[in-house]
C-alpha cells in the first residue's frame, strides 16, 4: 500500500495535523464564532431609574430581530408583549468582525412595574437567544454582586466562564438571589475582539440580572496595536449604557437602582489619544460626581462608586500607585460615598473606613470604604488576613471570588464570597441619609441550606480557621459542595483530548499494521 516507511510516516504527520485541526475549535470554544449566532452580546443595561424602564443591548447580523417580554410567572410567554425592532448597521471594525457585517440594537422597556421580576428573548429568522431575566427597581431591600476581570478570550479562557457559573450558582444556593451586577472591568481579553464579547452569549453571568460594567484596560486593548491602550469606542460599542456622563465620556454614567446611586467612572480616561485634555483630566469626573449626588438629593439613601483601577494591594498593606486614589478620596469625602469598588490588580483588598485619608470611626457618619475585587480564576480563597493602616482586611492571590452588597433602611454591608459561597469578609456601613429602602432584611436563599453562613455582627476579617469540609483544599480543586451546571466547560476540555489521542492512536495502528503486512 505505502511504497515506503517515510510515505507511512506522512501519513502519520498528516493524520496528526487533522487531529490538531478538529481539536483546535473544540479548545477554542466551538460554539463561539464571530458572527454566526442569530443573536449577539445580549446584555439587561439599567437606564437612569430602574423602576419602570430597562435598556436591552444586543448585536444581529440581521437587520430586524424581535423582543418579547413578560412577568416571570409568565413562562411560556403566553401574554408577551412583542415588538420587532430595527437595528442599525454597525460602522465599528473588530478584530475579527467588519462594520456591515453586524447591526447594534438598544431597546429601551418602558412601562414596567417596579420591584417585579421580568423575562425576555430576542429571536430573528435565523433563531433566539436564551430567555434572559431582570427585576425592576423599587423601594425594598435587596441584593447586588460585584466582580470583575474574567478576561474572556474566546477561547482558552472559557474555564472562567465555567467557574463564573458555579460561584453565582452558589450565591444563590448559599447567600440569595442577587438583583444587579456592578462589574469592575476587564469583561473580556481583548476589545477589539468580536469573538471575546461573544463568549458570554446565554452565559449565567448575562442571563441572570441587569449588568452595569466599568472599562478595564483590556476592554480598550487593540491587539493589531501591540495591546496599546488606545480607545473605549469597542466597550461602548458593545454595550448600551445610559449616556448621562461628562460631554463625550460615554464610558462615564451614572443610574439609580433601589436608592442607591451608582457613579460608573472611567480611570483608563488619562490614557486615551483621542480624547480632549477635559476628557483625560480626572478632575471632570470628579466634579461630575459631586453634580450629579447633589441632583439626585433626597432620592438616594447610599451611594456606591466604581471603577477599574485597583486601591490596595492584597499582596501588601498600600494604595495602588495606579488607583487615582489621591484624586478619587475627595471627591469620595464630598459625596459621602459608602462604598468604592475598583478591581485590575486580581487580589482582593479592603481599607478600614476613611475619610481624609485618614481611618475613621465604622459607626460614625462619615467614610467610605475602599474595595478592590479579586478575580475569576481556577484558583481559591479561603480566608483573608488583616491589614493595617489603611487597610483592613487583604488576599493575596488570585483567587475566584466577588463581592455581594446586602441594601436595608438600616445599612449597606458587603461580604467577600468565594466560589463556594463561603463569606470569609464582612463589613457593614450604616444609613446616614433618610431612608429611602424600606425593609430590613434581604431575602435568603430559596433554599434552606445548613451552610449559610452567618452574618458577622462586626467588620472584623474572618478567623483564620482550619478550612472546613466543602472548602477548596488547594488552589485548583473544586469545593464539594460546589453546584455542578457549569461543569460543561470542563467537558469542552477533555472532549477535544480524547477525539485527539483517539485519531492519533487509529491511524498509528493501521499504519503500523500496514507497515508490517509490507
Amino acid at each position: 500500500m505505502f511504497k515506503n516507511k517515510r510515505s507511512g510516516l506522512w501519513i502519520v504527520v498528516v493524520a496528526l495535523t487533522l487531529a490538531v485541526a478538529l481539536a483546535v475549535p473544540m479548545f477554542a470554544g466551538a460554539a463561539i464564532s464571530t458572527n454566526d449566532n442569530p443573536v449577539n452580546l445580549v446584555m439587561t443595561n439599567p437606564t437612569e431609574d430602574c423602576k419602570t424602564s430597562m435598556m436591552i443591548n444586543w448585536h444581529s447580523p440581521l437587520a430586524q430581530c424581535t423582543i418579547s417580554y413578560t412577568t416571570a410567572d409568565d413562562t411560556e410567554f403566553a401574554n408577551a408583549t412583542t415588538v420587532n425592532v430595527d437595528g442599525v448597521a454597525g460602522t465599528l471594525d473588530y478584530f475579527d468582525l467588519k462594520a456591515g457585517k453586524y447591526y447594534k440594537y438598544a431597546y429601551t422597556i418602558t412601562g414596567l412595574t417596579e420591584d417585579t421580576q421580568y423575562i425576555y428573548k430576542i429571536s430573528n429568522t435565523s433563531g433566539e437567544s436564551a430567555v434572559y431575566t431582570f427585576k425592576t427597581a423599587g423601594t425594598n431591600a435587596f441584593r447586588f454582586l460585584s466582580m470583575g476581570d474574567t478576561h474572556a478570550d474566546g477561547g482558552s479562557r472559557y474555564t472562567y466562564v465555567t467557574q463564573t457559573t458555579k460561584m453565582l450558582n452558589n450565591v444563590v444556593k448559599k447567600i440569595g438571589a442577587y438583583d444587579l451586577i456592578i462589574f469592575t472591568g476587564d469583561y473580556v481579553q481583548t476589545g477589539a475582539t468580536y469573538n471575546n464579547w461573544v463568549q458570554w452569549n446565554d452565559s449565567q453571568l448575562t442571563t441572570s440580572a441587569v449588568m452595569s460594567l466599568t472599562i478595564g484596560n483590556h476592554d480598550t486593548d487593540n491587539r493589531d496595536a501591540g495591546s496599546k491602550r488606545i480607545s473605549n469606542k469597542w466597550f461602548v460599542n458593545s454595550l448600551s449604557n445610559p449616556v448621562n456622563g461628562p460631554d463625550g465620556l460615554e464610558s462615564v454614567y451614572w443610574f439609580n437602582y433601589n436608592g442607591v446611586l451608582f457613579l460608573c467612572v472611567d480611570t483608563l480616561a488619562p490614557e486615551m489619544s483621542e480624547f480632549t485634555s477635559a476628557q483625560k483630566n480626572l478632575a471632570t469626573q470628579m466634579q461630575w460626581m459631586k453634580d450629579v449626588a447633589a441632583a439626585q438629593e433626597g432620592k438616594y439613601q447610599y451611594i456606591v462608586v466604581y471603577q477599574h483601577n485597583p486601591y490596595g494591594l492584597g499582596s501588601s498593606d498600600e494604595m495602588a500607585s495606579w488607583s487615582y486614589y489621591s484624586q478619587m478620596y475627595k471627591a469620595c469625602d464630598a459625596i459621602g460615598a459608602d462604598f468604592v469598588l475598583g478591581g485590575d490588580n486580581h487580589e482582593y483588598s479592603r481599607s478600614n473606613r476613611l475619610y481624609n485619608n485618614q481611618v475613621v470611626d465604622a459607626e460614625g457618619d462619615v467614610g467610605s470604604y475602599y474595595v478592590t475585587n479579586p478575580m475569576v480564576t481556577s484558583g481559591s480563597m479561603n480566608r483573608v488576613v488583616e491589614g493595617s493602616g489603611l487597610i483592613a482586611t487583604r488576599y493575596a492571590g488570585a483567587g475566584t471570588g466577588c463581592t455581594i452588597f446586602n441594601v436595608t433602611e438600616e445599612s449597606i454591608t458587603m461580604q467577600l464570597v468565594n466560589q463556594a459561597g463561603k463569606v470569609i469578609d464582612e463589613v457593614s456601613v450604616p444609613s446616614r441619609r433618610d431612608a429611602v429602602v424600606v425593609g430590613t432584611e434581604v431575602a435568603g436563599p430559596a433554599v434552606s441550606d445548613d451552610a449559610t453562613p452567618t452574618p458577622a455582627a462586626t467588620a472584623t476579617p474572618a478567623p483564620e480557621a482550619t478550612p472546613e469540609p466543602g472548602d477548596e483544599a488547594t488552589p485548583t480543586s473544586a469545593p464539594s459542595d460546589d453546584n455542578t451546571a457549569g461543569d460543561k466547560g470542563n467537558n469542552d476540555i477533555i472532549l477535544p483530548i480524547v477525539i485527539c489521542a483517539a485519531v492519533v492512536v487509529v491511524v498509528a495502528v493501521v499504519v503500523v499494521v500496514v507497515l508490517k503486512k509490507k
